[in-house]
């Protein structure tokens, strides 16, 4: 703390207590992310299933990776493009080369039939909830950064 303001105590002494009055505010701010964490291993458990269902019905496959659905439930939480294929690599042992367009197709209906599921959905939910949380705090930490800047310099 008295790295940040120059070693002047009285300063760091007064952060340190915002932040702790911070935390005793909003104490479930402080504990999402690992309540999130809680969460994410079960409806790991649920994509693992959903994976392991598409590929069985699509490709005649399973993946052997106990805890694929743990691996990728931040890129579908975050609706971020991945290649399903490449996480798969070792996990499957297809009897027969899969194309490009056929995992395209097999990936599109994992995600469809993950944003059916209502844990996912609920999880998918109360992440993005957990992210604006975070994003206002550290909005609300930087104007009070600020107003002491603006306190003990101006």
């Amino acid at each position: 703390m008295q790295a940040l303001d120059g070693g002047q105590l009285f300063q760091a002494l007064f952060i340190k207590e915002l932040l702790c009055r911070l935390m005793k505010y909003d104490l479930r701010l402080m504990l999402r992310k690992e309540l999130l964490g809680v969460a994410s291993l079960a409806v790991g458990k649920i994509l693992t299933t959903i994976l392991n269902d598409v590929l069985k019905a699509e490709l005649e496959i399973t993946c052997s990776i106990v805890n694929i659905g743990t691996v990728i439930i931040g890129r579908v939480l975050t609706d971020s493009d991945f290649d399903l294929a490449n996480e798969l690599l070792h996990g499957c042992t297809p009897h027969k080369e899969i194309d490009e367009r056929t995992w395209e197709r097999v990936q599109k209906i994992f995600i469809e039939t993950c944003m059916k599921n209502s844990d996912v959905l609920c999880l998918k939910e109360r992440y993005e909830a957990w992210l604006q949380s975070e994003e206002d705090a550290i909005l609300l930490l930087s104007v009070m950064i600020q107003q002491v800047n603006t306190t003990y310099e101006g």
